[in-house]
């Protein structure tokens, strides 16, 4: 048997086997097609698939793209913050941080029916205590889920 990949644009587009006792690749396809195949052959050869990259001579895994990550909600509820913060261990340094805000700050994170990403607050806290965006965003995330 011999096993082909039809390369296009430098990408592996399918994968072709082609049993011993069957008519050639040359018998199958179009006269123009056939540069685009390329025979696996060797050591290694038996793991290229499709979406593998091509060089004009090495095949290569296709970078490994992370797993997209769940929107960050543009809100929460203030039972939610709170439940995110003491699970990530950081309640009683955001209740001291909220208490030296002063009134209003206070005002709003003991009353507010939700708790904005964007909001003042939120900024404000996020910059006293310190926490990065993605740290933020990860606990908008986690407190969704709550």
């Amino acid at each position: 048997m011999q096993t082909f990949a039809r390369v296009q644009g430098g990408v592996v587009a399918e994968i072709v086997k082609i049993p011993a006792d069957t008519p050639p690749l040359e018998e199958r396809y179009h006269p123009d097609l056939i540069p685009a195949f390329v025979e696996l052959s060797g050591p290694g050869s038996q793991s290229v698939g499709e979406g593998w990259l091509y060089d004009g001579s090495t095949f290569s895994e296709p970078p490994h793209a992370e797993a997209p990550q769940d929107p960050v909600p543009a809100s929460i509820t203030p039972r939610q913050a709170r439940l995110a913060l003491l699970q990530a261990g950081l309640l009683d340094e955001v209740d001291a941080a909220v208490a030296a805000a002063g009134r209003a700050a206070q005002l709003e994170w003991e009353y507010a029916t939700v708790v904005e990403r964007s909001g003042t607050l939120v900024e404000s806290l996020a910059a006293g205590i310190p926490l990065t965006d993605q740290q933020v965003d990860n606990l908008f995330r986690t407190a969704s889920s709550l």
